[in-house]
């Protein structure tokens, strides 16, 4: 990942956006998987409502859906946001499996400027 000195070449920076993914039916993560794995990606960022739910079957739903973005989120930069499906348990699923990602505030809200865009 490029820093404030080697940023501007670096650019364009190539980002992914993707949100509401599910255990089933993620017809979106092959192909960004594909692209991460071909070097094709600087960054994914995850907006909210991860394995719908987390929490379900005692968790296992969580960790299969964690299994399932494993190649993805071990290659690139993954960025995750909360979404109103984080909210079982005290967004404990959620702040318990995404627990590395950076926190400015010391709670689950971070904000980061690894990019030109402030994240």
């Amino acid at each position: 990942m490029p820093d404030a000195e080697t940023l501007k070449d670096n650019l364009p920076q190539r980002i992914v956006m993707i949100g509401d993914m599910g255990t089933t039916n993620t017809q979106a993560l092959p192909p960004v998987t594909e692209l991460v794995l071909n070097q094709e990606v600087d960054l994914i960022v995850h907006a909210g409502d991860f394995a719908y739910d987390m929490y379900e079957l005692n968790g296992t739903r969580g960790d299969e859906f964690m299994n399932d973005i494993q190649a993805a989120a071990a290659n690139t930069p993954y960025m995750v946001c909360l979404g109103n499906h984080e909210v079982h348990y005290n967004f404990s699923h959620y702040s318990q499996r995404f627990r590395g990602q950076p926190s400015n505030t010391g709670t689950v809200w971070t904000s980061s400027g690894e990019t030109p865009n402030n994240w």
